[in-house]
Parts: C-alpha cells; structure tokens; sequence
C-alpha cells in the first residue's frame, strides 16, 4: 500500500510542477482542427490576392468577411480581433484622405460570390 501511495505522491508533485502535456497526436489533430476553422485563412486564400502596389479600403475588405463568414457559417472577429489577426498575417494599414486602407492586398476578380461587386473598389494605384 506504501508503494501506491508514494506512486500517487510523487504523480501529483510531477503534475503540479509540469502539468499535464498532450500527446503529439493530440496536438497534430488541434492544429488541423484550427486550420480548417481558420476562416480567415480561408477568405484570404480563395477571395483576395496579395499584390505590392495593391489597397483595400478596411471597411470593403470587413464587409466582405462578413459576408464570408456568414456563407460559411461562421461568426466573425471583431474589428480589433480582425486588425490584430491581418497584422499577424503580415498585412500594413495606411490611411489616405479618403479612409483606411490595408496595403498590398485586393479581391480577386472571380470573388463575385462574396462581395457581388467582383472587387471593383480595390485600389491599384500604380494603374
């Protein structure tokens, strides 16, 4: 009985200095997970296109993962969550006199099914 009882001892001690870890197979599955759940990735990926030279205004792209997200049956960031999200993927605001924009990103001209308007209010200044 003395064994157990130093067995459980010395596992609650272990526990409570390192805490439980999950097995590497446990950690494949949830990163697989919160890549298919990633509906932000997924907008990014199949609706925009990332060009130096490019601008969105912030308040089209918003809408257009807003409507994203509703298709996909999802709910969507909030406007903080959603800026700090496109500055993790690398993404630069800028605002112009006539709003905010994020730089070097467009809609991709087949995403029609998102915004209905096939991107015209992107901007490309250098055309």
């Amino acid at each position: 009985m003395q064994g157990i009882l130093r067995w459980a001892i010395e596992g609650t001690l272990l526990w409570q200095a390192d805490g439980l870890s999950s097995p590497p197979v446990v950690e494949d599955a949830l990163r697989a997970y919160k890549s298919e759940m990633d509906v932000l990735t997924d907008l990014l990926e199949t609706e925009s296109v990332t060009s130096p030279g490019c601008r969105i205004k912030k308040s089209e792209l918003r809408a257009v993962y807003v409507k994203f997200c509703e298709r996909n049956g999802s709910k969507p960031l909030s406007n903080i969550k959603l800026k700090q999200e496109l500055i993790l993927r690398g993404l630069q605001e800028l605002d112009y006199s006539d709003g905010s924009y994020w730089m070097n990103l467009s809609l991709r001209r087949d995403s029609s099914g998102v915004n209905g308007d096939s991107g015209a209010n992107s901007v490309n200044p250098s055309t």
